[in-house]
């Protein structure tokens, strides 16, 4: 595992008023993989100052494998099963692009790959 973490932003897709990111929040503080996570550490860093941001809609983690992200993916991906109007989320690392994440990525194959395509072709050491 690599000691350096690597900040991943999590926005809710359509949330204007920031009522899906904290149900969100709330649902990822109860995911004992997440919570309890030496990959994961909840609210790692601040936002990028010029994004368009209400500072509601987006969650902050720091990451430090790819085994860490996928977890996350998996537990978004599930929280985004429990939502009745199929909501999404997006998903982005300061290496690389962004995915949006659905209740597809529950499955941890797909959660595989939607957190390598974060983590580009520089993933952290298992």
């Amino acid at each position: 595992m690599s000691d350096q973490q690597h900040l991943i932003s999590v926005s809710v897709i359509a949330d204007p008023d920031g009522e899906q990111a904290r149900s969100l929040r709330r649902w990822l503080q109860r995911d004992n993989k997440v919570d309890t996570s030496p990959d994961i550490t909840p609210g790692a860093a601040d936002p990028d100052p010029e994004a368009m941001s209400s500072g509601l809609d987006w969650l902050n983690f720091g990451v430090s494998s790819a085994i860490g992200l996928s977890s996350l993916i998996v537990s978004i991906a599930t929280w985004c099963s429990t939502r009745a109007s199929g909501q999404r989320v997006r998903v982005s690392s300061d290496r690389g692009p962004s995915v949006d994440v659905s209740r597809a990525e529950t499955a941890p194959e797909r959660a595989d790959e939607r957190a390598a395509e974060v983590f580009g072709d520089r993933a952290p050491e298992e």
